[in-house]
């Protein structure tokens, strides 16, 4: 398959010796066994920050798996394997069990991660060893731009398309002329690439950008920077709240003990029913994008997905079961279509794939890989019964107004 212009690859750093024995490649073991089991590799947060969206993605991948091929796991009489290893939330730990799942367990496709920076070295790998990586839930942009290769695919939605969404809605709406805007972000890759796609939605709209404050990713107490933006004179009229992590129901909840949300509108990314149901009514009257929640799509993947999840966990699906449901979707329709497990007919079956997942048609685009779907603008609404403020659907943004630029 040709690499379309601006496409980095790789250039594999492994002998002669070891490309003579047909170890530098990980589907040639699979190709030589074809009645046995196909191996898929899977690396993610298992432990770290961002452990309780890896537990989400491995529940939600194994449904999809389990959906799409009608409770067999098994494609053309072999079954699906899949293996699983922690990259800590650490790209380093994440390199390593990538290619130990490439060299070792000659996997034939690998999914993952949750953190964007792990997913970095982790799309180098894959353009190296040719190795197909189907990417959910890290959201950064640059996986489908900067980073990208003709081996890198994605299920998940990007930072772009929740701030386009957003902009869709505005637009629709009268736009955003006199209203001023400040995000709060955290300090690495996925919190830069949401400060940069808000703004420019934003600002497009029409509003005014007053700034941003980063802190770490591991932070607990956010009080010195809540008593911060509070302290902005004149105060802004739009909080834009960005965050992933161990620290995100502290940061809501201790919002709200600051009074926070009495003296702006705060705005964003919405998180999954975990948090949700965690923060209870902090979070009342938030206005945001969601890409997942479960009672928002009426379809037959989101009908299985909530039953078996329900059955399994004793709770609903949380937002990154429900997009990595399409990843599992995707890893077995590219099997059937490819035939066997050669990285240039999956590569072909992944590219321009429609899959019919929880939230309805999902499409990888052809050109950068980037799957496109429809978002959601809802909002918080305090709900005595489940006890927590439930997203309320606004608006159903189409995957043609979200879509990220084409590359």
């Amino acid at each position: 398959m040709a690499a379309p212009r601006g496409w980095r690859i790789a250039v594999p750093a492994v002998s002669a010796l070891l490309l003579a024995s047909g170890c530098g490649s990980a589907v040639s073991t699979q190709s030589q066994a074809p009645k046995g089991p196909i191996d898929i590799g899977v690396v993610t947060s298992i432990s770290g920050p961002l452990q309780d969206y890896g537990q989400q993605e491995v529940r939600g991948l194994k449904l999809g798996v389990a959906y799409a091929t009608h409770g067999t796991n098994k494609v053309d009489g072999r079954k699906i394997n899949l293996i699983f290893r922690d990259s800590k939330g650490d790209p380093a730990t994440g390199e390593a069990a990538m290619k130990d799942l490439i060299l070792n367990d000659h996997v034939a496709m690998v999914q993952g991660p949750a953190d964007s920076a792990v997913a970095i070295p982790m799309e180098q790998l894959a353009g190296q060893y040719k190795v197909p990586l189907v990417i959910d839930p890290a959201a950064d942009d640059d996986l489908t731009t900067t980073y990208l290769n003709p081996y890198v695919f994605r299920t998940a939605a990007n930072t772009y398309m929740y701030a386009a969404s957003y902009a869709a809605y505005l637009q629709q709406h009268g736009g955003a002329s006199g209203v001023t805007f400040y995000q709060f972000a955290p300090n690495y890759v996925f919190g830069t690439s949401s400060v940069k796609d808000w703004a420019a939605a934003l600002t497009n709209a029409g509003a005014t950008n007053a700034g941003v404050t980063y802190a770490p990713i591991t932070a607990t107490d956010f009080t010195s920077y809540i008593d911060h933006i509070l302290s902005l004179k004149p105060l802004p009229k739009e909080l834009v709240v960005t965050w992933a992590g161990v620290g995100a129901i502290a940061l809501f909840q201790q919002m709200a003990q600051a009074g926070l949300y009495s003296k702006m509108t705060v705005i964003g990314a919405i998180g999954g029913y975990n948090g949700l149901t965690a923060l209870g009514k902090s979070d009342n009257g938030f206005v945001g994008v969601t890409d997942y929640y479960y009672t928002l799509a009426h379809n037959a993947a989101n009908k299985y997905l909530v039953a078996q999840y329900e059955k399994a966990y004793k709770a609903p699906p949380d937002l990154f079961s429900g997009t990595s449901f399409a990843a599992g979707q995707a890893i077995v329709q590219a099997l059937q279509k490819a035939g066997d497990t050669k990285a240039s007919d999956l590569t072909k079956a992944l590219t321009g794939m429609t899959i019919d997942g929880p939230k309805g048609p999902i499409t990888i685009r052809s050109t950068d890989h980037q799957a496109l779907q429809p978002m959601y603008v809802v909002k918080l609404v305090w709900n005595q019964t489940a006890g927590y403020a439930v997203p309320t659907l606004i608006e159903t943004v189409s995957a043609q107004a979200s879509a990220p630029p084409a590359q």
